[in-house]
This record gives structure tokens, C-alpha cells and sequence, in this order.
């Protein structure tokens, strides 16, 4: 059966492989690993600077796990807000809570010099709605990993 009228696609580095072991007799050696990455961890929070939602708590965990395995060189940590209040208090609750989750990181085994924080306040919401109006997705935290090692075998 011929593969290429089957629709099967091969990607580069296997055609590569098949083609070093043609050539050569012997397999190359094995590509680097792959790296899985987490763009975004969110961490909802509630109207108040510091009710982080019970059920955001996993996300911690998470993150604290994704940075002991991949050991980033930078940890980005945003936090954003709805638009209901002024502006310059969003921005000052967002800081709030990027803080909050930095310690928490930080509690749980995260690397302090590796953190950067960011208040966003209400400039980048998830959900678009019109002024002084609550938006409980908008009420977060997004924990980016940064510059990540490959996973130990």
C-alpha cells in the first residue's frame, strides 16, 4: 500500500529518521524531548482583592508542578480585574492579587527571584462588557511559565 495516497502525512523528523536509517544503516540519535508548555494557569478570584475562588486552588498546585518539572527562568505573573470601580483602584486590585498568588508560589516551593509581576487591572479583559459592570471571569490571575528546561527522563 502506498502511504501517500492514503493520506498519511509524515512529519520532517520522521521522514528524516527513515531517511538516516536508509542512508546509513543505523538510526540517528534520538531528537531532544519535546517540551510541554502551559501558556496560561488561571486563578479566578471573587469581587474581593483576596477571595481567590476555592476551586482556582488546583491551579496553584498546578503551576507549583509545572515549575518543579520544567524549572522556568521566568515565572509571569498578571493580574487582571472586571471594570466595575475606578480604574486606578482595578489596577491597584489586580497588583493585590498578583501578589497574593506570588506568595502562595512562593509558599508552596516556587522560586522567588524567578517572578515578575504585572497589574493589568481592568486593560485586558476575557470578557468584553460594558463600564462598571461585574464580570466574574474577568476577576483573575494568569501564572505564564517563561524559558522552560526539558523534563527530567
Amino acid at each position: 500500500m502506498n502511504i501517500w495516497k492514503a493520506g498519511v502525512t509524515m512529519a520532517p523528523a520522521m521522514i528524516a529518521y527513515f531517511l538516516a536509517v536508509a542512508l546509513q544503516g543505523a538510526p540517528p540519535p534520538p531528537p531532544p524531548p519535546l517540551i510541554h508548555t502551559y501558556d496560561e494557569l488561571l486563578i479566578y478570584f471573587g469581587p474581593g482583592p483576596m477571595d481567590m475562588r476555592e476551586w482556582s486552588r488546583p491551579a496553584i498546585d498546578e503551576a507549583v508542578k509545572q515549575i518543579r518539572l520544567y524549572e522556568p527562568r521566568k515565572i509571569l505573573i498578571i493580574g487582571h480585574t472586571d471594570s466595575l470601580g475606578p480604574a486606578d483602584l482595578n489596577m491597584q486590585l489586580s497588583a493585590q492579587r498578583a501578589e497574593l498568588v506570588r506568595q502562595a508560589l512562593i509558599k508552596a516551593g516556587a522560586p522567588a527571584d524567578r517572578i515578575e509581576l504585572t497589574a493589568r487591572g481592568e486593560t485586558q479583559p476575557a470578557v468584553h462588557r460594558a463600564d462598571e459592570v461585574a464580570e466574574p471571569l474577568n476577576n483573575r490571575v494568569i501564572v505564564v511559565l517563561r524559558d522552560l528546561a526539558a523534563p527530567p527522563r
